[in-house]
């Protein structure tokens, strides 16, 4: 809309009038009409408008310009204020008049309004900022930050795009003050540096490498414990923008330092503990630390390990080990009755209870054994990673018991501990993106505490690949079978699950392992069941050839919907009916066959019967129907439910009715307002079409389960180009039959 009607306050606050505000005319012509309703001078152009609250409540308090106005809206705030370009001159005369406190007071006020800083920028008032924030000597606190907001507000605007080694040695003076005293200071003053660590401006580049080499980063971090949540932010913020901007050994050399111990137990004390009240973009700063430390494991995940026969020594089953599972052969046999993923603390026990009973021979043994390894599908290549022969390694020295567990399982029902382990490593990667920049997307993606909160002795890389591949053993027992060939999809629902419980974001590794435990093989089916309904949902909300289908369906049920609700009218029903002494008697009504009537009879309630001849009512002649509070009965209603109350008007006679119940009353309106053919439905109506319509679709769609329906549709192809028109072939000339005389 062009004429949008607005609240506008007078310049003392005195006066409050509704304004037709006009968008097809220049501000200051507004602002001359709303002078003149005021009896201001209207020949001057010291006075503005400011919006200051929207029509939901929401503050703004901003000036209106050529680049806003347009968003204003009916129901806005508005306030006649002396303009932009009269405060910053009134503003900068302060500071040459020495009031130096009032000046900087009102700078710090306005810097946060894009109009303001235009204008600093068009009297170029910035070059005086900037030497009065390098250059006096008494400058106090509170003009540094005023001076600050304003700098990062133009820089962020690009009013100031160069900056000299000055600028540079006053920011990082500032940085070497008390962050406890001078919070503030030290958190503009990080601000403008990411900023200019981001700029994509070319003649900054210098700049940034010198930022990088005059600010290590452990002399950022201690900002981490003063207890300030933005501070902690920005922090964060410039330490990922620094390890961004660096490449190659000098980003090794970053990511080292994030993952000093005493770094990491400072977030974790002092920022996640806080979890889950964190802010949102905090919250992605930390996942972004994150994918930095655990880039740490990239160069061991993308190297090659040949598997001789020293390690395929180290993590094969020896003699000791071969006894050991020639007792376990007694628990495959009778697994029905024994859980083969009992924990390793007790699986020892489990041998010692079968010690005595019979048990294969060795050389029963050794063909379980070989035909077990028939069917391992060994990796080709015989190489692992090294990050997951390392993995393996801490998992042997500090699960061992698991570990030995894990080999057993492997080597009867597996492909074998190595190529399991490449797979789960894999999965882990993927899921934690190591060797990936971050993701963009701040929904997707979240930070584990767990890696804050792991040391080298305990890395939290190992101790989950630990218990993966502990979960592994008994993912595949809930599963009931699952041989080798089908062992990808036993990887699927190992990602998955370590997808669910990642999403938890366990602050242990005992609560990690607990919430492993919880995550079975069926909570992984119900929410892949949870995310193909929601898939299926956005298809029939969101896919405009479902949509198209919709249409046509939703026609075809409205008259079904309509032919219901009139035969529940002609069936009937038992209202109450408030008479004209307001007392409540019950009544009988239906609509005749030829739906040009309501049979109203009165009836009796105990004997469950009509009573005497019922009052034919035309349904021409009901003039309205009016429902709820409307309604003159609704004082004195036995029910509160609006629904449930409605009144027939026939020639300024009322018919009062109060229906049993909310489906009963919606069906009966709905009915009513069909026959009066008036728009009104009730929310009944709306559900019960739309489960129709959901019906149809889902059948319709039934047939394309597992295929990605398109978008959109196709686009049309362009007409064929014929470089040439296909010569037209010559009419041939009939010749005329000739006729045979019969006497011939």
């Amino acid at each position: 809309m062009n004429i949008v009607k607005v609240s506008v306050e007078s310049l003392d606050g005195k006066q409050n009038i509704l304004y037709d505000y006009d968008k097809n005319v220049p501000t200051e012509e507004n602002i001359v009409r709303l002078l003149a309703k005021f009896e201001m001078p209207t020949k001057t152009n010291a006075y503005g408008l400011r919006l200051i609250q929207t029509n939901n409540g929401k503050l703004v308090d901003v000036f209106v310009t050529a680049d806003n106005y347009n968003d204003i809206k009916d129901g806005y705030f508005l306030k006649i204020v002396y303009s932009v370009a009269h405060q910053v001159n009134t503003i900068f005369l302060l500071l040459d008049n020495g009031d130096r406190k009032t000046c900087f007071d009102n700078l710090a006020h306005h810097c946060g309004d894009e109009g303001f800083i235009k204008e600093i920028a068009k009297q170029e008032k910035q070059i005086v900022i900037m030497d009065f924030f390098f250059n006096q000597k008494d400058i106090t606190d509170d003009e540094t930050v005023a001076c600050l907001l304003t700098i990062i507000h133009l820089f962020k605007l690009g009013f100031i795009d160069f900056i000299s080694v000055k600028f540079i040695d006053k920011l990082l003076l500032i940085l070497k003050e008390d962050p406890n005293t001078h919070t503030d200071q030290i958190k503009y003053t990080l601000s403008l540096l990411q900023k200019i660590m981001t700029s994509k401006n070319p003649q900054l580049e210098p700049w940034k490498e010198k930022i990088v080499k005059l600010k290590p980063l452990q002399e950022i971090t201690p900002y981490l414990r003063i207890p300030n949540e933005d501070l902690q932010y920005l922090t964060v913020l410039l330490i990922n923008t620094f390890v961004r901007y660096t490449t190659g050994i000098q980003r090794l050399h970053a990511v080292r330092e994030l993952n000093f111990k005493q770094t990491k137990a400072d977030i974790y004390t002092h920022i996640i503990q806080r979890w889950p009240n964190l802010d949102g973009n905090m919250e992605y700063e930390l996942y972004v630390y994150q994918t930095f430390l655990l880039s740490l494991y990239n160069d061991a995940l993308n190297s090659k390990t040949k598997l001789d026969e020293e390690k395929r020594k180290e993590f094969e089953l020896d003699h000791k080990h071969r006894n050991f599972a020639e007792r376990l052969t007694s628990i495959i046999e009778f697994e029905e009755n024994v859980n083969r993923m009992r924990s390793m603390e007790n699986l020892l026990e489990t041998i010692d209870e079968y010690r005595n009973q019979d048990t294969y021979s060795l050389c029963e043994m050794d063909e379980i054994l070989r035909h077990s390894k028939i069917n391992i599908n060994e990796d080709s290549t015989g190489e692992i990673s090294y990050l997951t022969l390392e993995a393996l390694t801490y998992y042997k020295k500090y699960h061992n018991k698991n570990f030995c567990q894990t080999q057993i399982e492997e080597t009867f029902f597996g492909p074998g501990i190595f190529v399991t382990s490449e797979s789960i490593v894999k999965i882990l990667a993927n899921v934690l993106q190591i060797g990936k920049e971050p993701d963009n997307s701040k929904v997707k993606y979240t930070f584990q505490p767990t890696v804050f909160n792991a040391t080298t002795r305990i890395p939290f890389f190992y101790e989950l690949f630990s218990r993966t591949i502990w979960l592994l053993s008994k993912t595949k027992n809930e599963m009931k079978s699952c041989p080798v060939p089908e062992y990808h999809k036993l990887m699927k629902v190992i990602e998955k699950q370590i997808i669910m419980v990642l999403e938890h974001r366990p602050g242990t590794f005992k609560k990690l392992t607990s919430l492993m435990m919880k995550t079975n093989y069926n909570a992984v089916m119900q929410k892949w069941q949870e995310e193909a309904n929601e898939d299926f949902e956005a298809v029939l909300k969101f896919n405009p050839c479902v949509l198209e289908l919709e249409k046509r369906y939703m026609k075809a049920n409205e008259k079904i919907v309509y032919q219901q609700r009139i035969n529940y009218l002609i069936n009937g029903s038992v209202f109450y009916k408030i008479n004209d002494q307001k007392k409540i008697d019950h009544c009988f009504m239906k609509l005749s066959e030829n739906r040009k009537y309501l049979m109203c009879s009165d009836f009796d309630e105990k004997l469950k019967k009509i009573k005497g001849e019922p009052k034919e009512i035309s349904i021409s002649n009901i003039s309205h129907l009016v429902q709820g509070k409307a309604c003159p009965h609704k004082i004195n209603s036995i029910t509160k439910d609006n629904n449930l109350i409605f009144s027939l008007i026939i020639e300024a006679t009322y018919i009062n009715i109060i229906a049993k119940d909310l489906k009963e009353g919606c069906y009966w309106l709905d009915g009513l307002h069909m026959l009066l053919e008036k728009e009104t439905r009730s929310e009944y109506y709306h559900n019960e079409l739309q489960e129709l319509v959901k019906m149809d679709l889902s059948l319709h769609l039934m047939e394309l389960q597992n295929v990605t329906l398109p978008k959109s549709p196709p686009p049309v192809p362009p007409p064929p180009i014929l470089t040439k028109k296909p010569s037209i072939p010559v009419k041939l000339r009939l010749l005329p039959l000739r006729k045979y005389n019969d006497n011939f």
